[in-house]
């Protein structure tokens, strides 16, 4: 396992080492899914400095204007309920924005390629169980409670569990 000065250079050995490619000069990969989804495609945005590691995604999402107001209610109750609320909705831009983690290095050691390797795939499965809660929601096969109740028992890193 090789040593890093940044965390930049933690996110990139820790592709390499995988094999795995992405726009290092905006630190973007996408994922998509099917096209009948009311997700047309999943956004993870890497951003790294010399001593920190923020991961944030965004979903673009296909919502009929009657299911808007659904949405926002989503998000605004998830926000409250969650100890660091993390959902917001860009109409103008239709996508649906949330943080899954930030993995901060400031003080203690620098994270070597495995715990770069969790962070990331901890953050492609929530988003994968996001955007399934989010697609149901808006499809009507789930309600506000029962989606934000789903995402109240995912994992979150670094924050305490929600107690029931």
């Amino acid at each position: 396992m090789a040593e890093y000065k940044t965390i930049a250079e933690a996110v990139r050995g820790f592709f390499k080492a995988n094999d795995w490619k992405y726009a290092e000069e905006d630190g973007i990969f996408e994922s998509g899914t099917p096209l009948d989804a009311p997700i047309n495609s999943a956004l993870i945005h890497i951003i790294t400095d010399q001593t920190a590691l923020a991961i944030l995604t965004a979903l673009d999402y296909n919502v009929p204007e009657e299911s808007t107001f659904t949405v926002l209610e989503f998000c605004n109750l998830a926000n409250m309920l969650l100890p660091a609320g993390c959902f917001y909705l860009d109409r103008a831009e239709q996508m649906l924005v949330f943080r899954l983690t930030e993995f901060i290095a400031e003080e203690g050691p620098m994270p070597d390629e495995a715990e770069i390797e969790d962070q990331l795939l901890f953050c492609l499965q929530n988003l994968q169980q996001t955007a399934k809660v989010f697609g149901d929601l808006i499809d009507g096969t789930l309600s506000v409670e029962d989606a934000v109740e789903t995402v109240l028992r995912f994992e979150f890193p670094d924050e305490p569990p929600v107690e029931e």
